[in-house]
């Protein structure tokens, strides 16, 4: 067969493709002009289906504009994490995935603020601290706290990147470098916004951040779930196990101690009565 643009005889073996010689479609399109008409050209694309294409709503607020930028963000990070994840660039610095978090926590802090100050009074049972301490929970202490939100922030994403990306190395998790780690910790923190509701909102916004975090690490890092899911309740468990050596070691000084038979008595009977 000859190429209807270039004129030149084409193998069998290629139709159906695109000319060895100028690049022309050899297939026929329905409603293609005859052979002797102008041909229409159609170049083989160069995009390869497979490649992975970065983006991130956030990191182009100069071009969507702030607003548009941060909605964008949170909405595909919190209603569609595995695609917003999977796309998310693993480098190019970590300050716009500061400034989010910053921003979406610092908001939250205030929301929580906001209750703890509203509810004070009914809620004093609940935060009677122990005398001799250096100051006491007060409304006044809350509003002090208020113009170091971000600054607690920023230091909180730190401490806890550095300390999930050494748990994800220990289950060999962490194919990207820190960056990674940080970035996704960083942009499942949107769930914390659901602060503006009393009680509960917490909660819901803590188990929701860290089913983002699994998420965004499994993405990140291409690793599996169940190695990240590991990797994620290490801190965890090692808060766990903590705690139970010191109950065993506060109970095995005081086992020793002479503890009148009456006092044992009434420990017993205010554990059951």
């Amino acid at each position: 067969m000859n190429c209807p643009n270039c004129g030149q005889e084409v193998s069998e073996i290629s139709r159906g493709q695109f000319c060895p010689y100028c690049g022309a479609s050899l297939t026929p399109r329905s409603g293609e002009a005859p052979s002797n008409a102008t041909p229409t050209f159609e170049q083989p694309s160069s995009s390869t289906g497979g490649e992975r294409q970065f983006s991130c709503a956030w990191e182009n607020r100069d071009k969507l504009g702030f607003i548009a930028a941060l909605s964008q963000t949170w909405t595909e990070s919190v209603l569609r994490p595995t695609e917003f994840f999977r796309k998310m660039p693993r480098t190019g610095g970590i300050g716009a995935p500061l400034l989010y978090a910053v921003l979406i926590q610092t908001i939250a802090s205030l929301f929580w603020l906001f209750w703890e100050y509203l509810f004070f009074d009914s809620l004093g049972s609940f935060r009677e601290w122990p005398e001799g301490m250096p100051f006491q929970m007060n409304r006044g202490l809350l509003i002090t706290l208020m113009p170091f939100i971000p600054f607690l922030v920023i230091i909180g994403v730190f401490i806890e990147s550095f300390i999930y990306h050494v748990c994800l190395l220990i289950t060999g998790s962490a194919k990207y470098g820190w960056e990674a780690t940080f970035r996704v910790l960083a942009y499942a923190c949107g769930p914390s916004i659901f602060l503006f509701v009393p009680f509960c909102g917490g909660v819901v916004g803590g188990v929701w951040s860290l089913v983002l975090e699994i998420i965004g690490w499994r993405e990140a890092h291409e690793s599996t779930t169940g190695r990240v899911v590991i990797a994620a309740l290490l801190p965890l468990l090692l808060c766990c196990c903590v705690i139970f050596w010191a109950i065993f070691m506060f109970g095995s000084v005081f086992k020793n101690l002479p503890i009148p038979g009456v006092m044992v008595g009434q420990v017993l009977r205010a554990i059951w009565p």
